[in-house]
This record gives C-alpha cells, sequence and structure tokens, in this order.
C-alpha cells in the first residue's frame, strides 16, 4: 500500500493525474478504512472532471468521521454535478469547523472557488 501511495506522490509530482487515480484507486482497495487515501483520490477526480467519481469516494466515509478539511471537495463536486442546494447546506459545517473556521473568509476552496463567491452562487 505504501508503495502504491508514493508512486501516486511522485506521479501528481509529474503531473500525470491519470494514473495518479489508479494508484490511489488500489490504496483505497487495499486500506478501505484509509480516509485521507480517500480524499486524495477525490482531489484528483475534481482536477480531471470527473464529479461523480469524486463525490463517490467521498460517500465513502463515514459521516461520523467526515473529516471538515474533506467538506470543500465534496462542495465542489457537488457543484459540479449541479447540485448547488447541497453543495450550499455545507457552508454551516464549515462555519463550526475549528479546522476550517478560523480562514473561512480568506481561505479557497479547491484552490479556485472562495467562500464568499461560494455563497453568490449558491444564492438564486
Amino acid at each position: 500500500m505504501l508503495a502504491h501511495r508514493n508512486l501516486a506522490s511522485a506521479l501528481i509530482a509529474q503531473n500525470k493525474p491519470d494514473a495518479a487515480i489508479e494508484e490511489y484507486v488500489e490504496v483505497v482497495r487495499l486500506a478501505p478504512q484509509d480516509h485521507a487515501a480517500k480524499i486524495e483520490l477525490a482531489r484528483l477526480y475534481l482536477s480531471r472532471g470527473q464529479f461523480a467519481e469524486a463525490l463517490s469516494s467521498l460517500a465513502s466515509i463515514p459521516k461520523d468521521s467526515f473529516p471538515p478539511d474533506a467538506i470543500p471537495a465534496q462542495a465542489a463536486a457537488l457543484l459540479g454535478l449541479g447540485k448547488r442546494e447541497q453543495a450550499a447546506a455545507l457552508i454551516p459545517r464549515t462555519k463550526r469547523s475549528p479546522v476550517l473556521r478560523p480562514n473561512w473568509r480568506k481561505s479557497s476552496w479547491t484552490g479556485t472557488l472562495q467562500s464568499t463567491r461560494f455563497r453568490r452562487l449558491t444564492r438564486h
């Protein structure tokens, strides 16, 4: 499993996301309890525009142990699928999160979508 994770990291550094996805799929297959691998896999899927796959990877993480730092990826996947209301429903979870709350207005979601823009997108 560690070899697959290391290879995936090397492939990401070489700008080979499709090959990195294959390696992370293998990591998740070998260690289904590895939430960090599922989150990284979801982020890679997002980078490829594969929103359903990203959401599927995150959906396999139990809700009671869903890490707050994965919420931006979940929101981005939902937005990519046109599920604006569901994505907007995640905003209160980020405000309550001690991990995300300190920089809620300053941070970017998936590198491009600031939370203030996210709020504007979810308004009708």
